[in-house]
C-alpha cells in the first residue's frame, strides 16, 4: 500500500520552524513474508490456549425496530502482554443519551457502560484468545451490536511496518535546512492517540521498519528534528494493518 501525503505547512506555533516531513509510503511487512507466524505463548510455539467463551469471528451487526440506530468500530484483534488495549465504538442516530453492555469480557478489562470504551492491560499468564466478547448499545427503542470479536493476547508482537519518506530540505520560512539532525515516528492504535515513538537519529535514513506489532491496523506519523531539539510539525498520518 502507498500512501502519498501532502508536505506543505500550516500555521504552527513559531518554535515549530521545519517543514513538515513527507511519509510517502508505509508499507505492511507482515511476518517478512507476509504470513502469520507461531506466536509464542508463555515460551513454547504451540497453538495458544482459549478462554472459551463461546464460539465467533469478529463482526458487525444491528438490531431493534429501528433502522437509525448504528455502532460501528474496528476491534484490535490481538494486544501483547503489559501493552494497552483499548477500543471504543462509534454510535450514531441514538434517540437521547445511549447505555452500553457487554458480553464475555475478558478477566483483565474494564468496560464502561457510558461509553463503550473497553480498557484494560493484560499481564504475564494472560496469554490466551479470549472469543465471542461483544458490545451493545441500546437507546431505549432499538439496539445495536459489535462482534461478537475475539481478542488475543501474545507474548510478543510479532509483525512488522516499513515506512519511507522524503526528507525535508528547508524550514517553514523557506530557508535551507542545513542542520537536520533525525526524525521521530509516532504511532499507536488510533489516530488521535498515537502514543509510540521511536527515534530515528541518523538523518541520512530514509526508510525504517517498525517490528513488535501486535496483529491489527496501525496509525503512523513522523516529524523531523533539528540538531537544536527543534521537531517539525507532524505529518499526516498513514494506516497499515499487520496480518
Amino acid at each position: 500500500m502507498f500512501c502519498y501525503l501532502r508536505d506543505d505547512a500550516l500555521e504552527h506555533p513559531p518554535h515549530l520552524t521545519l517543514r513538515r516531513v513527507a511519509l510517502v509510503t508505509l508499507v505492511a511487512l507482515g511476518l517478512l513474508a507476509g504470513c502469520k507466524s507461531n506466536v509464542s505463548f508463555n515460551g513454547g510455539n504451540a497453538d495458544p490456549p482459549t478462554a472459551d467463551n463461546g464460539a465467533g469471528n469478529g463482526s458487525n451487526d444491528s438490531g431493534g425496530s429501528s433502522t437509525q440506530l448504528a455502532v460501528s468500530g474496528e476491534p484490535p484483534p490481538e494486544v501483547v502482554v503489559e501493552d494497552e488495549y483499548s477500543f471504543r465504538p462509534e454510535t450514531s442516530g441514538a434517540n437521547g443519551n445511549p447505555n452500553f453492555s457487554v458480553d464475555n469480557l475478558p478477566p483483565w478489562a474494564d468496560f464502561d457502560p457510558r461509553t463503550g470504551e473497553l480498557t484494560g492491560t493484560p499481564q504475564p499468564g494472560d496469554e490466551a484468545i479470549y472469543r465471542n466478547v461483544t458490545i451493545t448499545v441500546s437507546d431505549g427503542s432499538a439496539t445495536a451490536t459489535v462482534g461478537p470479536f475475539d481478542i488475543g493476547v501474545v507474548t510478543t508482537g510479532q509483525y512488522s511496518v516499513a515506512l519511507a519518506w522524503q526528507p525535508p530540505d528547508e524550514r517553514l520560512d523557506g530557508s535551507p535546512l542545513s542542520d537536520l539532525d533525525g526524525y521521530r515516528i509516532y504511532y499507536g492504535r488510533h489516530d488521535s492517540d498515537l502514543n509510540r515513538s521511536v527515534e530515528v537519529d541518523n538523518p541520512g535514513l530514509t526508510s525504517y521498519v517498525v517490528d513488535g506489532l501486535a496483529r491489527g491496523r496501525w496509525l503512523f506519523a513522523m516529524t523531523a528534528v533539528d540538531a537544536d531539539g527543534r521537531e517539525s510539525p507532524r505529518s499526516a498520518s498513514v494506516a497499515a494493518r499487520a496480518d
